[in-house]
Formats: structure tokens, sequence, C-alpha cells
């Protein structure tokens, strides 16, 4: 039976990252928590899961009748070969 200083070291080593250790509260507070919004998605082939994202750029463009305007920009990635589709820029 290793010592009692050995035996601690080591479960804390097994335990790190876990919250296995921590006073009550903490431990408490942590399974309160909501679960993440977001789960891992397996994608085996190209162009079966393909996400859209749209952002203001921080620019400003000048359009066609003069207006001064910021830009949007508008991507469409494929998650399996991790690559832009398609993307457009529109003022």
């Amino acid at each position: 039976m290793p010592s009692s200083a050995t035996f601690d070291r080591l479960a804390h080593a097994l335990a790190d990252g876990r919250g296995l250790l921590d006073s009550a509260r903490q431990r408490r507070w942590r399974s309160a928590r909501p679960a993440p919004p977001f789960v891992p998605t397996t994608v085996m082939a190209p162009g079966e899961l393909v996400v859209t994202d749209s952002t203001v750029l921080d620019a400003f463009v000048v359009l066609d009748d003069g207006v001064v305007e910021r830009p949007e920009l508008t991507i469409a990635l494929d998650v399996a070969t991790r690559t832009i589709r398609a993307a457009v820029l529109r003022g």
C-alpha cells in the first residue's frame, strides 16, 4: 500500500480536470450547468453538410449611386472538406 502522500498525489493526477476533488459547492455548480447548445457532428461526404454565415465587415464601400455603406459578407462552408463553397459580398 502506498503512503498517504503518494496516494493523494495519484488521486489528484487521476481526477485532474474532472472536478472530482472540488468543493461540494463547485461540484453542484458544475452539475447544474445546462448542456452545451452544439454537439459534434460527423460528416463523411463533401456536400453532406454546408453551413452559411453572414457578417457585416468593418469597412465602407461607395456604391454605384454614391451611397457609402458597410458591406455584408456571406459564406457557404462545406463541413466535410472545410472549403468555401460560395461567397457573396454585397453592399
